[in-house]
């Protein structure tokens, strides 16, 4: 599959600080790739200037061959771009704001209506078309964001934290607007989130950024393979218990008071040798788990 989009050594700084530092990575159509990290790593940056919103300073950003930064107002076209802040209009209805959005591109009257109809069907919100935006629930809110950005048929789309603030029920049905996108559009999308259920769920690749530097990339799949020996073994935490897997060579981190143990079959086994009154759990791994491993957060 050719890469739709090619991003090399990409760079940006804000007073002498980098933000964004060598970044590089591809993405064909038809895939989506979550932007991981925490905030302030530089995830909406990296996004900003793959849609011109800032540009960069060192890199190149390249689209089906042609590079962004000589054929930005062409390849803007093809880009679609949903914030994390509610930019609807309030005073209008659903279908009024679906029409206000269109009137930005060159797109005939009966090929708008069409267009709207088709998209309001396919996120399940054609019975609110005439309902006002205040109406509508957060969830109902940011498909209705999402879906409006596709007006013009793009082939890229870019989703800023799209679920943040929503309750978990919304979430999951933004994902599913997500995937059906997706597959139905053939887009490309890049997605930037601090929620790890929700790359899991909606990427094919993975890119984790610290202090701007891609620190991994990959399928999910493929990390878990990577980097863990089996299951996660969770306990409480001990003193005892992490000078056993410091003294073995065990990896394992701690969150809140729990010690999270990455251990093979036989390490387990030695554990509950070891520690036989000690309640555990054993689970498969998490992103979540990798996103704590490899940002060295509390590891040991």
């Amino acid at each position: 599959m050719s890469p739709f989009l090619e991003v090399k050594s990409l760079k940006k700084s804000f007073k002498g600080k980098p933000a964004v530092d060598g970044l590089s990575f591809s993405l064909a159509r038809g895939e989506c790739l979550a932007l991981l990290g925490a905030n302030g790593a530089g995830k909406t940056t990296t996004i900003r200037m793959l849609y011109g919103f800032q540009t960069q300073e060192e890199g190149e950003i390249v689209y089906e061959g042609k590079n962004f930064s000589e054929n930005k107002s062409t390849i803007k076209r093809m880009l679609g771009v949903c914030t994390q802040e509610d930019n609807l209009d309030h005073d209008f209805t659903v279908r009024r704001n679906m029409e206000i959005y269109a009137s930005y591109f060159n797109l005939s009257k009966n090929e708008v209506q069409l267009r709207i109809n088709e998209l309001l069907e396919l996120v399940e919100l054609k019975e609110k078309e005439n309902s006002d935006i205040r109406e509508l629930s957060g969830g109902m809110k940011k498909r209705l964001q999402i879906v409006r950005t596709l007006l013009h048929k793009p082939t890229a789309l870019f989703l800023d934290e799209p679920t943040t603030g929503l309750d978990p029920e919304a979430r999951r049905s933004v994902w599913e607007v997500i995937n059906r996108l997706k597959e139905k559009e053939n887009l490309a999308i890049i997605l930037t989130t601090h929620y790890m259920d929700e790359a899991e769920k909606l990427s094919d690749k993975i890119i984790l950024i610290k202090n701007g530097k891609k620190i991994l990339e990959g399928s999910w799949l493929n990390l878990e393979r990577e980097y863990f020996r089996d299951k996660i073994l969770v306990t409480q935490s001990d003193i005892e218990i992490e000078r056993w897997a410091t003294s073995h060579n065990i990896q394992f981190f701690k969150i809140l008071d729990e010690i999270h143990i990455d251990a093979s079959v036989t390490q387990r086994e030695m554990f509950f040798t070891n520690f036989p009154e000690t309640v555990a759990g054993v689970r498969p791994p998490t992103l979540e788990d990798l996103y704590m491993k490899v940002s060295a957060i509390s590891i040991k």
